[in-house]
């Protein structure tokens, strides 16, 4: 189960980037292995596949591993009860866990804990002990692992009528006990200085906006009340990245067209302009969004993502007509006045080749995902007592290695040539 699929891209070795300093570092760190643990919000993978495509994306240099064994059922306790094949909550730390040497543990916990009834204290209580079980086995295993302990995904009690109703204390809904038991999760992250990502309450005020803007669309963030879809899914993945220390920025240039100069150039090289046109390598990918997926785009646009985590800004004052076309790799980007470029414009929010080469990252990070899931879920655990297995095994991990190979060379920056035409 274990192997290596490490991303390392040389990045841009530029003369014109500047880096800021003060800036607290990212939470990943060189040889990192980042293991996904929960129930089946998890195994669905939205939300990690966005985390693990937003890193590559963002960190092309980091040599880092993901990998997601969340079991749909499961609980801090295991998933028995709900499908017996997953086990206990120790066994699937010791089988699932273990042999991938993780270095952090991203955990999960909560929505089935609950048992889709009102709060109960001794469910609480429950929940607490088994978490702790949980944190405690992780230790023993995998000496200074780091963790992060995620407060669930919402039961959407937003979108749709409460699931019961509530007292003057509380006002009701499933969704209210878990942000309950949620205070457990953190409380428990500051006992074992784990870091703590609130994966509930701002995917619930952006679905309260989304809302407001168009409900039947807003009402598929999660279309089963439970299970988030992929627009719920970048959402959460966003708030891990904030907690982990993302930066906001892409990247950022600041030409001046009137006199042909760079005035600026943040993770980002710049060569050749002459007031119109310029070949520019940025050292990071936008974030990688679905521009066409409408329910995604209103969850995005009712959150705060693109401010925080994708700012891939190009700034040119001097210009002298009123309107250009701006052109990347002979394709038109889009139509701005000069008034528009001299106040900067963020090339996230448009179509350009480097947003199209991060959706091909994370179409690579969904299939390399795949493979794990098979070779562990469909290979290794029904027919481990089987000859064949083995092989068959070893087979499916050359194809996540291959996936691997094909991400880190799509993770590399790449040269592009912009060009501005008065319109």
């Amino acid at each position: 189960m274990q192997g290596e699929c490490v991303l390392y891209v040389l990045g841009v070795a530029a003369t014109m980037i500047i880096t800021s300093s003060g800036t607290p570092p990212f939470y990943l760190r060189d040889g990192d292995r980042v293991v996904f643990h929960g129930d089946s919000i998890t195994e669905q993978a939205h939300y990690t596949n966005y985390v693990e495509a937003g890193v590559l994306a963002r960190y092309p240099n980091l040599k880092v591993e993901f990998y997601n064994v969340g079991w749909g059922g499961d609980t801090t306790w295991g998933t028995t009860g709900w499908d017996e094949a997953g086990g206990s909550s120790d066994v699937r730390i010791k089988r699932d866990i273990a042999p991938l040497r993780p270095t952090v543990v991203s955990l999960m916990f909560g929505m089935n804990d609950g048992g889709y009834v009102p709060y109960d204290p001794k469910v609480a209580d429950t929940f607490r002990l088994w978490y702790g079980k949980v944190l405690g086995w992780l230790k023993e295993l995998a000496p200074g692992v780091r963790f992060t302990l995620n407060l669930t995904s919402p039961w959407d009690d937003t979108t749709r009528p409460p699931s019961f109703p509530g007292d003057a204390k509380h006002p009701g809904g499933y969704n209210e006990v878990l942000l309950r038991y949620g205070e457990v999760v953190h409380d428990l992250a500051k006992e074992h200085d784990a870091t703590f990502a609130d994966l509930n309450r701002p995917l619930v005020a952006a679905m309260g906006r989304a809302k407001d803007r168009d409900v039947a669309l807003a009402q598929q963030i999660v279309p089963d009340w439970i299970h988030p879809s992929a627009a719920g899914g970048v959402l959460m993945a966003a708030e891990i990245l904030k907690a982990w220390g993302m930066p906001s920025l892409v990247s950022a240039v600041r030409l001046d067209a009137g006199r042909s100069r760079v005035l600026g150039a943040v993770n980002a090289r710049v060569s050749g302009f002459d007031g119109t046109s310029w070949t520019q390598t940025d050292a990071s990918l936008p974030f990688p969004l679905d521009i066409d997926d409408k329910t995604l785009m209103l969850a995005v646009d009712s959150s705060d993502l693109v401010p925080a985590l994708d700012q891939q800004l190009l700034t040119i004052q001097g210009l002298r007509g009123r309107r250009y076309r701006l052109q990347i790799d002979d394709k038109d980007v889009g139509l701005f006045t000069d008034q528009d470029l001299a106040g900067g414009i963020n090339l996230a929010d448009h179509r350009t080749p480097m947003l199209s080469q991060a959706r091909d990252l994370l179409q690579l990070t969904i299939k390399k995902n795949r493979a794990f899931f098979v070779k562990w879920r469909d290979v290794e655990i029904p027919f481990a007592s089987l000859k064949g297995a083995g092989r068959a095994s070893a087979a499916v991990e050359a194809l996540r290695r291959d996936l691997c190979a094909r991400q880190r060379a799509t993770a590399k920056p790449r040269p592009h040539r912009f060009r501005l035409v008065p319109a």
